[in-house]
């Protein structure tokens, strides 16, 4: 027999056993693998925390999660480019008990238009702007952005405008919102018009009693028992990733 462990020198005649240990079911299906995606909902989201749902439309996800959750996004992306792949998503519940804070920024437009042009707030990648007039005020420009930002319901945060400040708040409350919203402002030169802040990221969000890191550790116990090949978690704190990880080698998964 060929081994990948003992000597060919040593083996005599005879019957001998090889085990490799988290290696991995040899039976694991050969083709196409099952996904898993481990993310925050929203509480506002109507799935039941820490349980495994198939997921057939984007928009079950959106309803489940909550549209601009975490789960929501990366579902949202992975179906953008696979649609053959099965499918699964796993809920964390969001940051609860205590005083939970979502992370937030303000950024301001401000000036009197001295000729036509736009203002524009990239958020995520996404560019939204609003052309203005002569007539406009910050008020009305910040209204406008405002009105773009909120329509995209699949971005991670809600905005409000108060003559020209305008406010952006994650929908996730806890600290994984941090330094992970990005936001870039630009406008047409030589209009009177000009942004505060030039870039940055939504900062200041803090956890309840109940953290996100330990809720996460409690929905990925309900993986123990499952032979799901890839999983995908929404967070990147040392944390988060090290749950995955002690889960990983608890399951021996391929």
């Amino acid at each position: 027999m060929s081994t990948e462990i003992i000597s060919p020198s040593y083996i005599t005649p005879g019957a001998f056993a090889q085990v490799n240990l988290a290696m991995g079911p040899g039976t694991a299906a050969i083709g196409e693998r099952e996904v898993v995606l481990v993310g925050p909902k929203l509480s506002t989201g109507t799935y039941t925390a820490a349980a495994l749902y198939p997921v057939e439309r984007l928009d079950d996800v959106k309803t489940g999660a909550g549209a601009g959750s975490p789960l929501h996004r990366a579902a949202r992306r992975f179906l953008m480019g696979n649609r053959v792949t099965k499918l699964w998503v796993l809920p964390v519940a969001e940051t609860s008990g205590g005083s939970p804070v979502a992370a937030n920024i303000t950024v301001v437009v401000s000036g009197s238009p001295t000729a036509a042009g736009w203002a524009e707030i990239w958020i995520c990648g996404e560019q939204f702007r609003y052309v203005f007039g002569l007539t406009d005020t910050p008020t009305t420009i910040g209204d406008g952005l405002v009105a773009l930002i909120n329509g995209a319901t699949h971005l991670p945060l809600t905005a409000v405008n108060t003559t020209g400040s305008i406010a952006l708040t994650a929908k996730l409350k806890g600290v994984s919102q941090n330094s992970t919203i990005r936001f870039r402002t630009n406008v047409s030169a030589s209009t009177g018009i000009s942004w505060g802040t030039a870039a940055g990221y939504l900062v200041n969000g803090a956890e309840g009693s109940t953290t996100e890191a330990a809720n996460l550790a409690t929905a990925i116990a309900t993986l123990d028992a499952d032979a799901g090949y890839y999983i995908g978690i929404t967070e990147c704190d040392s944390t988060s990733i090290g749950n995955l990880v002690t889960h990983l080698a608890a399951c021996a998964q391929p």
